[in-house]
Formats: structure tokens, sequence, C-alpha cells
């Protein structure tokens, strides 16, 4: 039966004590510690060289810390605040062990490693290299400094690899604890750790496709369709989550949620809805009702992000109106509309190019634009729009041929344009319509 591998934490730990005690048994003349105060005052006065060093040696050996930008700028901090704490205690008092302590720059880079997922083995890999760089430095230097004495040189060696170790394992060991505290406080919330996966996807932060799938609950580099879910802002998260759950159970999806302020939630969907009247029979019977913005499908991370932002561009132009019961809405629906509804002058003039006198702000007009509307979303179909409207189909013919003739030219020549400014006068109102003379 092989023997299992201690826990790297415990290694750390015990490589701490082991140096302590080596430290407590060791007695330097002082004029080792004269030489070694030296050698740390002459690094220090090359420190941004020896540093810049180091934090190759650190990318070209942890390459898994050096894809991230974010962890790239934390080890870099960390090391020039443990470097030169290190430095500075050695030339102050080369007698005593250096103290080590967590300096916001350490918590933070702590945070960060959790968040993407790094294995520990790559952060004491870290440390070694980092370690390493930092040892070749001072053995040059000490070698220079006391060139013409073997025997000093050992000792200086001795003394100043004790110091340094000793420093560097007491480093690691803090390092890890706080790693683990990180680890400790997502673990107790789970959802909290989701959503951090999510910000990270979202932001297109180097994270690993294991650690990705592992809390969103589905394979990030599957299929994903994005909904915001929203209602009042009273309404309680609860609902939300509750909703975007059933929505995705009825579909027999997986999901992943993220609060997007008062009132609102982001999810994610394992999938994509391949049955659009399915689904509007789900929405339609939530128990509690919510407005649904369907974004378009994505594939991979890239698709995660992509779904989200294509749906959010729209999602103020579903949020216009006011409607009861709250409604479900695709993004296909509105994704024109928000082409071309970022400068309400060129709205204008398109609305009233495809619509003629049909465009004009004059409230009597309504009922006609309303239903031609209808009718086009309905594939011209006189008797589904009527259905739509509560009304006749010749009421339908009727209101159609009216508004045909303010059109002033064929339906069939311009169907597209004339289906598109209505749409957005649907969504923008009013102000998309041609003001009184």
């Amino acid at each position: 039966m092989g023997s299992r591998s201690p826990h790297p934490v415990l290694v750390v730990r015990a490589h701490t004590e082991i140096y302590h005690h080596r430290m407590s048994a060791l007695l330097a003349s002082p004029r080792t510690l004269d030489y070694v105060a030296a050698v740390a005052n002459h690094l220090l006065a090359d420190a941004e060289q020896l540093i810049a060093d180091l934090n190759r040696a650190v990318a070209d050996g942890a390459p898994a810390l050096a894809d991230d930008p974010a962890i790239v700028d934390d080890t870099a901090a960390s090391n020039r605040l443990t470097v030169l704490h290190f430095l500075h205690a050695v030339a102050a008092r080369p007698e005593h062990p250096v103290s080590v302590y967590a300096p916001p720059e350490l918590v933070q880079k702590a945070r960060n490693l959790v968040r993407r997922g790094v294995d520990l083995d790559v952060v004491i890999q870290a440390y070694r290299f980092g370690q390493e760089a930092l040892w070749r430095h001072w053995m040059d230097t000490a070698a220079e400094l006391v060139e013409h004495d073997p025997a000093e040189l050992a000792g200086v060696l001795r003394h100043s690899a004790d110091l340094l170790f000793t420093y560097v394992n007491g480093c690691l060991a803090l390092e890890v604890s706080q790693i683990q505290q990180q680890r400790e406080q997502i673990s107790r919330s789970g959802s909290t750790r989701q959503a951090e996966v999510i910000r990270l996807l979202l932001d297109a932060a180097p994270l690993s496709r294991t650690t990705a799938n592992q809390w969103l609950g589905y394979d990030v580099g599957g299929p994903h369709t994005f909904l915001a879910l929203w209602g009042s802002r009273s309404i309680e998260d609860a609902a939300l989550e509750s909703a975007a759950s059933e929505l995705a159970s009825v579909l027999g999806l997986r999901s992943a949620g993220l609060r997007a302020g008062a009132g609102q939630l982001w999810t994610w969907l394992g999938g994509e809805i391949t049955d659009r009247a399915a689904f509007a029979d789900a929405h339609a019977a939530l128990e509690t009702p919510v407005n649904v913005l369907v974004g378009p499908p994505g594939r991979g991370a890239d698709g995660f992000r992509r779904t989200q932002q294509r749906a959010i561009e729209v999602q103020r132009f579903a949020m216009s109106e006011e409607s009861a019961p709250p409604a479900l809405t695709w993004y296909d629906e509105l994704g024109p509309v928000a082409l071309t509804a970022d400068d309400p002058e060129r709205v204008r003039v398109f609305v009233a190019d495809a619509l003629g006198r049909l465009a004009e702000d004059d409230p009597a007009l309504d009922d006609l634009r309303a239903t031609m509307l209808v009718f086009l979303q309905e594939g011209e179909s006189a008797p589904k729009a009527a259905q739509r409207l509560f009304t006749h189909r010749n009421t339908v013919l009727q209101r159609v041929g009216r508004a045909t003739g303010l059109i002033g030219a064929p339906l069939a020549e311009r169907r597209l344009q004339v289906f598109l400014a209505l749409e957005l006068v649907h969504r923008l109102g009013r102000s998309a319509l041609t003001p009184p003379n």
C-alpha cells in the first residue's frame, strides 16, 4: 500500500518550523553579520532590477499566472513588498529572522487566485522560482563582497540562506492561509462563487473551463441562452430566481444566475430554446409573473458574453412598455429597433419615409398603426390579426386598406420598411412620429 503525499500546506508549515529551529541554533559572528547586511544594502541600491528579474522568473516558471493581467499585477505588487521588506529588515538587523505580514496586496492576490481557480501547486511553484531568482542575485553579490575569504563567504551564504528560506517559507505559509480563508468564505456561499465566475466570464478574464463548469453547473463550452428577468423594484429576489428555475426546468436545462440590480435578474440557460410556443406557455404559467427578455443563442465563452450583451442592448426598449400581464420578448423582435433607435431625428425621418401620412402624430391614426403592425406580425393573416385584436376580420381588412392608402405605396413594395417603422413607433412611442405642423 503506497504512502499518501503530505498536503502542501503541511509541508510549508513543517519547513517553516525547521528553519526557525535552525535560525535559533545558528550563531553568526559579528563579521559575518556585517557582510550579510552589506549584501542586503547592495541589493537595495539596485532593487528595481532585482524585482524585475524576479518577476520574469516567476512568469517564465509559472505561466498560469502570466496569462491573467490582474494576477500579473497582483503578483508584481506582492513581490515588490516582500522583497523590499526582506532587504530592509536584513540590512537593519541581520541577526534576526525577518517577520512576515499580510499587506492588502497579498489579500487581494489571494482573492484573485481563488476566483480564477489557480491551483495551490502553481502558487508554491511560483514562490520557488522567485526564491531562486533572489538567491542567485544574493550569491553573486556576496561573492563580490567576500571574494578573498572562502571560509567567510561560506558562513555568509549559510546565514543568508537561513534568513531567506525561513522568510520565503513564512510568506508562502501566510499566502496559503489567505487562500484557504478565501476558499472557505466562498464555500459558505455557493451563489457568491457562481456570481464571481459569471463576472469573470463577462470580463473575458482567464478562467479554466473546469472551474467555470463546476460553478455554472453546465458546460461553458456548449450552447447558452441569456434571459433578463425583471419586475417591480419591490419584487423579491427569490421570486425572480424561482421564475428562472421554473423556465429552465420546463426546458430541461440547467441555469446560472446573477442579480443585476433592484428587481432584476440575469440568467443563462445551458442550451437553446427550440420550442418558442412551449416556452411562451411556461412563461404565462409562472407562479409569479415577471417580464422576460430572451437573448440570441451563443456558444462557448464568447457566446456566453455575446448573448448577454445583445440582450442588454435592447432591454431598455422592452422595459419602456408597461404590460399586463408581464411580457415575454425575444431579441430578434427588438434587434432591428435597437440598431436604428439611437438617433431620434434619423428615426423620425425613416418612419416618415416608410409610413408616409401614417407617420403623422395624430391619435386618430393609432388604431390603424396598431392594426397594421399586428397584421404584418401575423404574416398578413386577417383572421389571426382579428383574433389578437379582439375584433372582426373585416374590420382588420378595412383598417389595413386605410393604412395602406396613407402609406401611399403597395404594401408588397415596402413590407420590411413598413414593419420596422411600425415597430419603432410601437417601442419608442410618439417621439418616432412626425410632429403636427
